[in-house]
């Protein structure tokens, strides 16, 4: 081999190399992304999961806290009634039987209305 066929084989080889380790450099890149990008792709899917769990959790949380105050209230007037002793409690309890005693007197409806209301509507 005569040194000009060397040197016209010796830049061939070089960039075949650099060629060849670069195509191996971008697959590796390719990889890499391809691996990346699946994994991310599963930490969304998660985080939207982990969303709408939250925001269940969020919508039940704010019905027991609506139904807490409602309740804190109730038990509020009641310790006022009980501090002001408007209510009191029975002393004794008294049991009815089933069948309810009906009085035999007629009930006499009573005017609701005074008698100058009854003139001015023509009653």
């Amino acid at each position: 081999m005569t040194p000009e066929e060397y040197e016209q084989k010796q830049p061939k080889h070089t960039l075949s190399s650099l060629n060849k380790s670069l195509c191996r450099l971008l697959a590796v890149v390719m990889i890499v992304m391809f691996v990346s990008y699946y994994i991310t792709t599963l930490m969304q899917v998660r985080l939207t999961k982990l969303s709408s769990e939250t925001i269940k959790l969020n919508n039940e949380n704010i019905e027991l806290q609506n139904k807490m105050d409602n309740l804190m209230s109730y038990h509020n007037v009641e310790n006022l009634v009980k501090q002001n002793g408007n209510l009191d409690t029975a002393t004794q309890v008294i049991e009815m039987g089933e069948e309810l005693p009906v009085s035999e007197k007629p009930v006499k409806k009573k005017n609701f209305y005074p008698n100058y209301y009854r003139w001015s509507l023509g009653f």
